[in-house]
């Protein structure tokens, strides 16, 4: 469990360590970020071509994730909403556009496009299937190394992300309601409850709890995380124009990791950009925490 934590955490720590590189230099990074994900997900789906899932297990698994994920839904809103009544009050005006939400649900789509497409490839070029998973591995500490980078770049100190106290609390909120899901979840879907734990534990970050799971625990186990981490994503994404204005920390802690990247511009649009400081903080806590924690309950399997 050590040496997987010390693995995980290491390219974050290099990554924050590097100082800022310029505008240019980083919009770059940034492109290539973004790329990186898609890469991981297109050799994730090769990956699936190597386990030999068909497709009476495929539905098997997405009933399974159907059930996990509606428990997490239901327990993450009623933990928030409690959070949320006692330290956040409603934005003082609704938002006028929807484009940011449009595009940012044509962003969570795309990822299962990436993934379609990399059982295509692997079904075309089966050597692929058995290669992926090296690749997987190295593009994951990449990935790692470069989104410590861009938690330096964007401004965010360790410091400030620890003393903003709603961020932090809706954060605990996320951790704490997840982790009842998964012991509540695990019985009812047949699987263990530290792989349960583990499946918890993604907070919408999916190109990386699929990745690690399917490596530390199981390919059956990493497809659900990825299944399960999208779920949250696009729903996030739908709810936030509803919810946003009158509910904006329930609207941030369930957009989970992703509320200080993907869904950011669209909660500054509909809570309002006071919100802000909140979502950076509790999206880059839930993705400090989603690694530590994905790899203490896959080393209890």
């Amino acid at each position: 469990m050590t040496f997987d934590l010390i693995l995980l955490l290491l390219p974050l720590v290099v990554g924050y360590l590097i100082p800022g590189l310029g505008k240019p230099i980083e919009r770059s990074l940034e492109r290539a970020s973004n790329a990186l994900i898609y890469i991981i997900l297109l050799l994730m789906g090769a990956s699936i071509t190597d386990f030999g899932i068909d497709i009476a297990d495929a539905g098997t698994l997405l009933m399974k994730v159907g059930v996990f994920a509606v428990i997490a839904l239901l327990l993450n809103m009623l933990a928030l909403r409690w959070v949320e009544r006692r330290h956040l009050v409603a934005s003082d005006s609704p938002a006028r556009a929807g484009g940011a939400a449009i595009n940012a649900l044509k962003g969570a789509i795309t990822p299962l496009v990436a993934v379609v497409a990399g059982v295509v490839v692997a079904l075309l070029l089966p050597a692929l299937g058995a290669l992926s998973h090296h690749g997987i591995s190295l593009a994951l500490y990449l990935m790692l190394l470069l989104v410590g980078h861009q938690l330096r770049a964007s401004g965010i100190s360790l410091r400030q992300i620890v003393l903003n106290t709603t961020g932090v609390k809706l954060a605990a909120a996320v951790i704490v309601a997840s982790l009842i899901a998964a012991l509540i979840s695990a019985p009812l879907i047949g699987i263990p409850l530290t792989s349960s734990l583990a499946l918890a534990s993604g907070f919408g970050w999916y190109s990386l709890s699929a990745v690690m799971l399917n490596d530390q625990i199981s390919p059956i186990v990493g497809a659900m995380a990825l299944c399960n981490d999208l779920f949250r994503e696009v729903v996030a994404i739908m709810m936030l124009p509803m919810l946003s204005r009158r509910h904006p920390g329930t609207a941030i802690g369930y957009c989970g990791g992703t509320a200080m990247d993907m869904t950011l511009p669209i909660i500054s649009r509909y809570a309002g950009v006071a919100h802000v400081p909140t979502a950076l903080s509790c999206g880059a806590l839930l993705s400090l925490a989603a690694p530590l924690l994905m790899a203490l309950f896959a080393s209890m399997t």
